[in-house]
């Protein structure tokens, strides 16, 4: 179905108890349930895609062309723009006065306490004072 995986073409449609093995059965893809979950055209993308049951799953590695780990593909992962935040680079910008810029990373992190994570975590109402 591409490079991206379908959670990130759709994340409406995830349904994280979900799992493939609840999707196929002993002739192939459920196709019936598939189309409980997701658009018809998503449903029949996905019966395409052939599935052996006697296969066991493994794990891949994306960053490299065989799905082996390899530690120069994760330094490269590491030390490339991939880890460098568009967020990170406005908060610490230098037309920002450091205090702000300070607050607005502890922010940024869920380090500050606001009335809806009091809210979640106590479980109780609480009218906003904004």
């Amino acid at each position: 179905m591409g490079e991206s995986t379908l959670a990130e073409q759709h994340p409406h449609l995830i349904h994280s108890s979900i799992h493939v093995i609840e999707l196929f059965d002993d002739t192939g893809w459920n196709i019936g349930r598939l189309l409980q979950l997701v658009p018809y055209i998503i449903a029949e993308q996905i019966g395409n895609i052939p599935i052996a049951a006697e296969v066991h799953d493994q794990i891949m590695w994306k960053e490299t062309s065989d799905g082996r780990f390899a530690t120069k593909s994760a330094w490269q992962l590491v030390h490339t723009g991939h880890t460098i935040y568009v967020v990170y680079n406005m908060i610490w910008s230098s037309i920002i006065l450091t205090t702000v810029s300070f607050f607005c990373w502890i922010l940024w992190q869920g380090l500050i306490t606001v009335d809806v994570v009091i809210q979640r975590r106590i479980g109780s109402h609480m009218a906003s004072r904004c």
